[in-house]
């Protein structure tokens, strides 16, 4: 099983969860989605400071748009994804102004696995 933590974790459009953790199994089956402050042990969790999309970095940049809504609402046209479901990839979202101003045009993208 690995975990990860974030400021956001997006796993469809709407469903957005705020400072939590992601536990994937061995195979990255989603096995859940809970905030940080239902959880009672991450001192080994990674946290990062940004968002984790449930995608590949080069998708992400083909889709990184003027505004936040724009992207997400791109990416989540194809597919969205809840607990119990592979994914192949989880890609970071990261920048000073990224919360600040919702612009993505200085965001760096990382892909965590």
């Amino acid at each position: 099983m690995r975990r990860f933590a974030a400021n956001r974790i997006y796993l469809s459009e709407s469903d957005t969860f705020t400072n939590a953790i992601i536990e994937l199994s061995d195979n990255r089956k989603v096995l859940s989605v809970k905030l940080l402050s239902e959880v009672s042990e991450i001192h080994s969790t990674p946290f990062y400071n940004g968002i984790l999309l449930p995608f590949d970095k080069e998708r992400c940049l083909r889709c990184l748009k003027e505004e936040l809504n724009d992207t997400l609402h791109t990416l989540f046209m194809e597919q969205s994804f809840s607990v119990g479901d592979e994914i192949s990839s989880l890609t970071l979202l990261s920048g000073p102004e990224l919360f600040s101003t919702g612009k993505l045009k200085q965001v760096d993208v990382k892909t965590i696995f």
